[in-house]
């Protein structure tokens, strides 16, 4: 967990204190932030209007009816201003097949910004009839409505939760919900409990839909009485989150109570009749949940002994499973259909972006990204409140991305899913008293490079109930570092000044007290001279990735005298770890032809959640911004111009291919000894872009439409990745590495023969006269499914206990 995640969780228990915190951290990180409005194929549902607001309401109910064809909405004047307005709003029926035409079918005087008016489609069918909460003759009631006919019946209780047959419902106390979660109740009436902590009076009702009458089910005292704790004396009791079981037998519910400005929560499963209680889950913060199925149940809690994260338990048991141990933010989860994915959000981030996204056990897809305004915020901010087409094909949710609320879509039908058995990744449960692992990551410096993404990605996606990262640095950090990102994921940073010198000397005395004092379980060192320092320290606690084969990538980079020394010092560094792995299948195959050695492998990975596939007009906005031309079809390379890379082989054929061709663009990103002359050769050649080193190079990347690499070597090319994340496809040389990428998916580009300009040529050419739309998604689901940075991180995870289970054995 990082330290935004921690401090967050602190703040949760401190509703008043966490809303002035979080106000000034966003408002200082958003000034210093690039601005983007949205990223992904979003498309709006809602009517174009400027001058009402629209959105749909909570996240377990789906707005769709069982053909897909027909979409309920919300349509309000202002949901900035009031939490729960005493002003009406129109319940609107939307239709897809009449370009999102827009009726009035009915208008409700009870509802507020989180949770609408309960507005569903009625079980079983879920084709004709809508159930949904108003305020009639000064009591809130439920109305049943046929959207086509108009007939309508009156019931005498609101609806909270209702069964999936659409037999009965449950519901609560909207009014004292509104005094006590503003934005989740009424505010048509004064709560006649008020001034009651624990009233003598039900809190939950069951409403019979078919034959219209009420029977309490619970009452407050009843949920103070059941395994009380001692914060409990003298407290403010409510409910809420009630969602009935998809069999309709059971309900969960989140029990709360407020002592002084502490609130607590716990998750509590009852039988419809009130029997039956189970105390579910009791570690003071439980947010949202939803059913898997009438067993299991997904939940977003922080375990005292686990930390935060989500959660699949099983009712009635104190049996859990930790989904996704490298998220630990909050969001609104639930299952699709054939429940084998998971949709949730999160909350905006410090660039007040929210994150949409879909899961399984293999993956972790970011489907959609969209700005938060800050005039939504705190109790009438706007969360995305994802939810399933009743398909599973399309996800809906409420944003205000544009300015003001409306109702979005993103289709999944070009998202390629491997789908597995069971959602979310067992973990061992860490005993009591067993200690973290320690690793230290040590660096030159935190220059942005492949290997230092690398690094990064582990670190951010480790299990922090397992492992305690330290980041030690050698040298000052330079205007192209990354340290910012590392800060806030690490336990510590220290910049021990070491010069390569002192390192060939032994002079690493500091270095060794350091890791002595933070007594490092495992060392993961990245770079030739962190390599060899550490191995001349620690060598039984080592561990190395190879990114180039040594005496290919150095003689290369820095001339053959100097690049056998720095091959030589690693390889002596590599005899002494405790563990070596290389960062490709393809390098080991190297190793082990050439030096006749033996490596694992862990393939490099990349952040999925930083990368998302624009639609046209996204991509035509960039370019517009970026100052590219808006009907060019433009080519990318990204990375460092040396000899490795081969960047004048790819301008030389380039040129001759497309010289004359406007229609073609060339655009390279990166720095490097080589940028300064081909700059200076291609100076009068319009069509080529040289725009050095960027700090958005995904942002440049949507863009484009097809990505070069002539790389004569590499590890497993960040680059590459990278671009096919961003639903590029590739045009490759076909050195080891690249194929193995191929290997894959050969469906994601095009392979050329190495140093071959014509053929080079000729599969640019087929490219660029081809619909590269095809195997840009190809290349995406790639990358999305098969070169997580998730799972980077779980395998190295994985060698880190196999350094220490080793030690101690020894």
């Amino acid at each position: 967990m990082g330290l935004e995640q921690k401090i967050n969780q602190q703040l949760n228990k401190y509703p008043a204190i966490k809303r002035t915190v979080k106000s000034v951290y966003q408002h200082t990180m958003y000034a210093v932030s690039s601005k983007v409005d949205h990223e992904g194929n979003v498309i709006r549902l809602s009517p174009d209007d400027p001058n009402h607001e629209y959105f749909f309401g909570y996240y377990d109910k789906s707005p769709w009816d069982v053909s897909g064809r027909y979409v309920l909405c919300l349509k309000a004047k202002d949901t900035w201003s009031d939490v729960a307005p005493k002003d009406p709003a129109d319940i609107l029926l939307i239709d897809t097949k009449q370009n999102n035409m827009a009726t009035k079918i009915a208008t409700t005087h009870s509802w507020n910004v989180q949770q609408g008016c309960m507005a569903q489609w009625l079980g079983p069918k879920f084709d004709q009839e809508i159930i949904y909460n108003d305020f009639r003759d000064g009591k809130f009631v439920s109305v049943v409505l046929n959207v086509f006919t108009g007939k309508e019946r009156v019931l005498e209780k609101p609806v909270y939760s209702v069964a999936s047959d659409g037999s009965f419902a449950l519901t609560l106390d909207f009014a004292r919900l509104h005094r006590l979660r503003p934005g989740y109740g009424y505010s048509n009436v004064e709560e006649t409990t008020k001034n009651e902590k624990i009233p003598d009076a039900p809190c939950i009702w069951k409403l019979d839909i078919i034959n219209n009458t009420v029977e309490p089910v619970l009452k407050y005292a009843d949920f103070a009485s059941f395994e009380p704790r001692r914060e409990m004396a003298g407290a403010e009791h409510k409910v809420n989150h009630i969602m009935v079981s998809p069999n309709g037998k059971r309900f969960m519910v989140l029990h709360r109570w407020f002592n002084g400005d502490r609130k607590y929560s716990r998750l509590v499963t009852v039988n419809v009749d009130g029997t039956e209680m189970y105390n579910l889950s009791d570690d003071d913060m439980v947010s949202h949940c939803y059913w898997k199925d009438d067993q299991t149940i997904i939940a977003f809690e922080n375990k005292k002994k686990t930390g935060a994260g989500y959660y699949l338990m099983r009712d009635k048991t104190q049996d859990y499973r930790h989904l996704w141990p490298h998220i630990s933010s909050d969001g609104h989860p639930s299952y699709s259909p054939d429940r084998r994915l998971v949709v949730t959000d999160t909350y905006p981030n410090r660039k007040r972006m929210a994150i949409l996204k879909v899961l399984n056990e293999d993956f972790n897809i970011v489907i959609a990204k969209v700005f938060a305004p800050f005039k939504y915020d705190n109790d009438t901010r706007c969360d995305l409140h994802p939810r399933w087409s009743r398909d599973g094909r399309k996800i809906c949710f409420d944003s205000v991305y544009e300015g003001r609320r409306g109702l979005y879509m993103v289709t999944l039908d070009n998202i390629k899913f491997a789908y597995s058995d069971t959602v979310g990744t067992k973990i061992t449960k860490t005993e009591r008293g067993e200690k973290k692992i320690h690793v230290a990551f040590v660096m030159t410096s935190c220059r942005k490079s492949g290997p230092t993404q690398v690094v990064l990605n582990i670190i951010k996606n480790l299990d922090y109930t397992r492992f305690s990262p330290v980041l030690i640095t050698l040298y000052d950090e330079q205007k192209d570092s990354a340290m910012a990102d590392f800060l806030p994921l690490v336990e510590k940073h220290f910049l021990i000044k070491t010069g390569k010198k002192d390192i060939l000397l032994g002079n690493t005395r500091s270095l060794k007290n350091i890791l002595n004092d933070i007594q490092a379980d495992v060392v993961y060192s990245t770079g030739v001279f962190p390599d060899y320092a550490i191995s001349k320290i620690m060598p039984l606690k080592q561990m190395i990735t190879l990114h180039n084969y040594v005496y290919e990538d150095y003689p290369a980079k820095f001339g053959k005298t100097k690049g056998i020394i720095l091959a030589k010092l690693q390889l002596s560094a590599i005899k002494k770890a405790a563990s070596v792995v290389a960062c490709s299948e393809s390098l080991t195959k190297i190793y082990k032809e050439k030096l006749h050695q033996s490596y694992d492998f862990i393939r490099n990975g990349v952040d999925i959640e930083q990368y998302t596939m624009p639609d046209v007009s996204e991509k035509m906005a960039i370019r517009k911004e970026l100052g590219l031309p808006e009907d060019a079809f433009i080519w990318v390379y990204t990375g460092q111009f040396i000899e490795r890379k081969n960047i004048p082989f790819l301008l030389e054929n380039y040129v001759k291919r497309f010289g004359d061709d406007k229609h073609s663009y060339m655009l390279l990103l990166g720095d490097g000894p080589e940028l300064k002359m081909l700059s200076e050769k291609y100076a009068t050649n319009s069509c080529i872009d040289f725009r050095g080193s960027v700090s958005n190079v995904n942002y440049y990347l949507k863009a484009c439409d097809v990505y070069v690499s002539t790389s004569k070597s590499e590890g497993l090319p960040n680059g590459v990745l990278e671009a096919m994340a961003t639903g590029l496809p590739v045009v490759l040389s076909d050195i080891e590495q690249h194929k193995e990428i191929f290997e894959v998916d050969d469906k994601i580009g095009l392979l050329y023969c190495q140093n071959d300009g014509e053929d080079f040529g000729r599969k640019l050419e087929q490219l660029y006269h081809s619909d590269v739309r095809e195997a840009g998604q190809a290349a995406y689901a790639s990358a999305h499914e098969n070169f997580s940075s998730v799972k980077m991180s779980e395998k190295y995870q994985k060698a880190y206990m196999k350094i220490v289970a080793k030690g101690n054995l020894e």
